[in-house]
């Protein structure tokens, strides 16, 4: 079994925008919008565990934010603002917009207070999947400093935050060398390595944590690829190549993902490479020597995705 981490953070600014009503009753901004603070945000466990239920997508994940007046420092074991003011809907606002920022990706949801529904003098936020949940994440609003600090939100004004949570891609290979085989044993090489990096790359399979979807890579020139490309190789892309996760454990924040080539399938040909398509990116894993199977023989690839607070 091979290991890939990612290590997660969120990112947080925090806006004010003054606003008035014309004589149509239409709102209208007045003035620029004024940038009162920004912070890191601290990722609770429950805001961890959180990010192994997100098959698929983590478009769910810390749709909402709430505001609150609190100043106790966070903690870990956070599941509650301290004295909530006001919560919004995301989808509502701007919803999700995912991109790559070098080697890091970046989900960012801005989310925007109607009129007065926030006004006071607020000190907390935090992230939820639902206007009741447990918090996903919580942090006090922080000068350039790094110390607490408060924004004062008035009645006639709108609270804008602007959160990101960041996923950090190490490019750092991850190496295993076990043997097998009866009679003459082999030891094989297994290398993970991330796949498709770069600026100006499509996040994966909607950066769902788990994996969706296995290739094969084969042939005499089958390898790992470069961490901004993919295998070597010639690609066989079938549904009938089978993928499972394993169920969570709590607090573990790993997901073990496993590739299977049944005994039907890569028959009689060196394979070099597999491409597990999901997480926040694709994982491509390298072996060496390539693996020639019969048809008596299955294979059977077990990737330990784990994520950490960056």
């Amino acid at each position: 079994m091979n290991r890939f981490n990612i290590a997660v953070r969120g990112e947080f600014d925090v806006y004010t925008q003054k606003m008035a009503r014309g004589a149509n009753g239409i709102e209208y901004p007045v003035g620029e919008k004024r940038l009162r603070c920004s912070g890191k945000n601290l990722i609770t466990n429950t805001g961890m565990d959180a990010l192994a239920s997100q098959a698929g997508s983590l478009t769910g994940w810390g749709r909402f934010l709430a505001v609150g007046t609190g100043n106790t420092p966070p903690a870990n074991t956070d599941t509650a603002l301290v004295a909530q003011v006001a919560v919004n809907d995301g989808a509502s606002s701007t919803g999700q917009n995912n991109s790559w920022d070098g080697l890091d990706m970046v989900s960012t949801r801005i989310f925007t207070f109607a009129t007065g529904v926030a006004a006071g003098t607020l000190a907390e936020l935090g992230l939820r999947n639902s206007s009741s949940d447990p918090l996903l994440t919580r942090a006090l609003f922080t000068d350039s400093e790094g110390a607490p600090t408060t924004v004062t939100v008035l009645s006639d004004e709108q609270l804008v935050v602007m959160y990101r949570l960041v996923w950090t891609i190490s490019t750092v290979d991850s190496v295993l060398v076990t043997t097998t085989g009866t009679g003459t044993p082999v030891e094989y090489t297994v290398t993970a390595r991330p796949a498709s990096l770069g600026e100006g790359s499509v996040p994966a399979m909607g950066l769902g944590i788990k994996a969706g979807n296995a290739k094969y890579y084969h042939g005499v020139s089958s390898a790992i690829g470069a961490v901004t490309g993919v295998p070597t190789g010639t690609m066989v892309n079938t549904n009938t190549m089978a993928t499972s996760v394993a169920s969570y454990i709590p607090g573990s924040y790993y997901l073990e993902n496993t590739a299977t080539i049944p005994l039907t399938m890569a028959n009689d040909v060196a394979i070099g490479a597999l491409l597990f398509e999901g997480f926040p990116c694709f994982v491509q894993v390298g072996i060496s020597p390539r693996i020639t199977k019969t048809a008596d023989e299955t294979i059977r690839i077990k990737l330990r995705f784990s994520w950490s607070r960056g």
